[in-house]
């Protein structure tokens, strides 16, 4: 039973770190408290494992995660070698530039509209990178 917990610990560390959220991301989005969330995490707090609420929403957020980086990929492949642009990435020839966004001031001047904090967006343009390296592209990744 011990096992189960630490294993549930951490695989939700894992995945938080994944998306590149930080434990006051959670807490934010949760509502709750950062102490909570650190909780959650710590091997040493056998009793506090990540609520179903708090999977449900690691789940909500590495299904949509999944999908933006499948659907980027699958937009760039899509327009071959023609030029394509859009918010995170963009093609030019064989090359694919990826937006990354040193700091969350250079997030917010381009994207002041979304919910989530520059670093998933970050995590996602690293997943992108990974992917279309994997699948032969030449990629370079740029300050958004």
């Amino acid at each position: 039973m011990l096992q189960d917990t630490l294993d549930r610990k951490c695989a939700f560390k894992f995945e938080r770190e994944r998306l590149g959220l930080s434990q006051s991301d959670i807490a934010r989005l949760l509502e709750c408290s950062v102490v909570n969330i650190s909780k959650c995490e710590m091997p040493s707090a056998t009793k506090n494992s990540p609520t179903d609420i708090a999977w449900d929403l690691i789940n909500n957020l590495s299904d949509n995660f999944n999908k933006f980086v499948d659907d980027e990929v699958s937009f760039i492949e899509s327009a071959g070698f023609e030029p394509y642009e859009d918010n995170f990435v963009c093609t030019k020839g064989s090359t694919v530039f990826v937006k990354y966004f040193p700091t969350e001031q250079s997030f917010k001047d381009s994207h002041n509209d979304l919910e989530l904090p520059y670093t998933y967006y970050n995590a996602v343009a690293r997943a992108i990178c990974d992917k279309l390296k994997d699948r032969g592209y030449s990629v370079v990744v740029v300050s958004g």
